[in-house]
């Protein structure tokens, strides 16, 4: 509840979608109701290598969940098994955090699926990421494909 009143207090201020999680920890959620919501949203193509992907479509952390623990819409894209599984904990380069953010309807999504937007704390989140990483640490572009970050 005292949750719930610091929300309604401060609304226009606070990324209040997830507060408790942000006052109290948050566990990873199960990631089933936003499947086919993102596959449609992204024409039944892997958001990573636009390939069209097979049954088994992964829900995947943009920010990964290990680096970044953020359960929200504009942090989970769909993506095939063979990236996703690639990709794992590393962290990925800005251009495809940049392009997460970008999609259209996250907002219906979140409202369809009943989890929270977060695209803010999502964003500020992938500024510190990238801000704070060595120059020269190593991004995640695709499959067995890597940079190095330039700052």
């Amino acid at each position: 509840a005292w949750t719930q009143d610091v929300v309604t207090f401060n609304r226009a201020e606070l990324d209040a979608e997830d507060l408790d999680g942000f006052l109290f920890g948050t566990d990873r959620t199960a990631l089933r109701s936003p499947v086919e919501p993102l596959r449609d949203l992204q024409d039944d193509l892997c958001f990573y290598c636009g390939r069209r992907m097979a049954s088994d479509v992964h829900i995947d952390h943009v920010m990964a969940w290990s680096v970044i623990p953020i359960d929200g819409v504009a942090n989970l894209v769909a993506a095939d098994s063979r990236c996703n599984l690639d990709k794992s904990a590393s962290i990925p380069v800005r251009a495809h955090v940049d392009r997460a953010l970008e999609r259209p309807h996250l907002t219906e999504i979140a409202r369809t699926t009943r989890l929270p937007l977060l695209y803010r704390r999502t964003s500020s989140a992938a500024d510190g990421l990238f801000a704070s990483l060595p120059v020269g640490s190593i991004l995640w572009r695709g499959v067995r494909d890597y940079e190095p970050h330039t700052a």
